[in-house]
């Protein structure tokens, strides 16, 4: 059961304002979620009041939305925790 991955149009901006080491676990992190988008323990959140998700790697956060239906993943917002919320 693998999820198809798309990204939101300014994806590449957002990700090359964070550190590089750190884009390379944000990288890894968001691979992962083709194959399992919900994942156990504290990296993984759901937002209260909307149904948009939310995998913390570090210090940087990534938003995003899952699709069962059409088994898709949407990246939407990719930054480091003081400039994502």
């Amino acid at each position: 059961m693998s999820y198809n991955l798309q990204f939101s149009s300014g994806f590449d901006k957002q990700l090359k304002k964070i550190h590089p080491q750190d884009s390379k676990r944000v990288i890894k992190e968001i691979e992962h979620l083709q194959s399992n988008p919900f994942p156990k323990g504290k990296k993984f959140k759901r937002l209260i009041g909307t149904k948009a998700l939310r995998l913390r790697v570090g210090k940087v956060r990534v938003i995003y939305f899952v699709n069962e239906e059409e088994k898709t993943v949407y990246i939407e917002d990719v930054a480091y925790r003081k400039d994502i919320y």
